[in-house]
């Protein structure tokens, strides 16, 4: 696409089904570049069984968008903490809500309003891993 790739995990299969599907349609050499450079798995990011596969796509990841906005804290947190002892500095993580791990030492990249099918001006924090 732009020259970069993406990775998504979803714990419901139909997400990732019907994700692949919309891919498929893609035509051409255009569509089996873009289909070359996404990659998605069913998995739970929190289950110890997938703990390698999400930790080696936290250590290339660029930008992590994490959609937990319904989850507890305790969970928000457990995948806060995964994200910033495993993601490379300088990695963005963006959260629909306020992080709940204070303790982390994230910088602070800003709160921006994004559009989304619940919320119209859904607000977004953007979370930076420092640099070393």
């Amino acid at each position: 696409a732009f020259g970069f790739t993406g990775f998504g995990f979803d714990a419901l299969p139909t997400c990732i089904t019907k994700t692949k599907s919309i891919l498929e349609t893609l035509e051409g050499k255009p569509g089996s570049h873009i289909r070359d450079m996404l990659g998605f798995q069913v998995a739970d990011v929190l289950s110890p069984e997938y703990n390698h596969a999400v930790f080696t796509q936290l250590q290339k990841a660029s930008v992590v968008w994490s959609n937990d906005f319904t989850w507890g804290e305790e969970k928000q947190g457990q995948l806060e903490r995964m994200c910033f002892e495993n993601m490379r500095p300088g990695a963005v993580l963006i959260l629909y809500r306020k992080p709940v791990q204070r303790e982390l030492k994230w910088d602070i990249g800003g709160v921006v309003k994004v559009p989304t099918s619940w919320d119209p001006e859904c607000n977004v924090v953007i979370l930076k891993k420092p640099e070393l």
